[in-house]
């Protein structure tokens, strides 16, 4: 997948893949509050292939510890599926190596788990 980054201003419709309920009802929160639309959220692997295969988003953020699957695992299956939409893989540790892992499988990017998110945002707003 060979795409050119570039700032993108419009908001984004964006999947969300989190197992934590709570998380996930926090990054809802906060993409809705930054002018994204959350198209859907849901809590596990399978769920995750479903609503981005049939949504489309132009972004899935997707957790990487998925209590039925890995979601850099999700990633692969979903460069090939729906490869027009952008992959963010969010981790709370993030090493070279799962970078190369997330990378090889289709992610655009690698975003740490972080209580501002801004580096969640800025991958957003790099889609290309």
């Amino acid at each position: 997948m060979n795409r050119s980054p570039s700032t993108h201003l419009r908001p984004a419709t964006v999947c969300l893949v989190e197992d934590h309920p709570e998380l996930r009802r926090h990054l809802e929160e906060f993409l809705h509050a930054a002018g994204h639309l959350v198209l859907d959220a849901v809590g596990t692997f399978s769920e995750g292939r479903t609503v981005i295969i049939d949504r489309h988003p132009d972004v899935a953020i997707i957790d990487n510890q998925l209590p039925d699957g890995r979601g850099v695992d999700l990633c692969r299956e979903l460069c090939v599926a729906v490869p027009a939409v952008v992959l963010l893989l969010h981790t709370a540790i993030v090493s070279a190596d799962l970078s190369a892992e997330a990378k090889h499988a289709g992610a655009a990017a690698v975003v740490a788990k972080s209580v501002r998110g801004t580096e969640l945002l800025d991958a957003i707003r790099m889609r290309p």
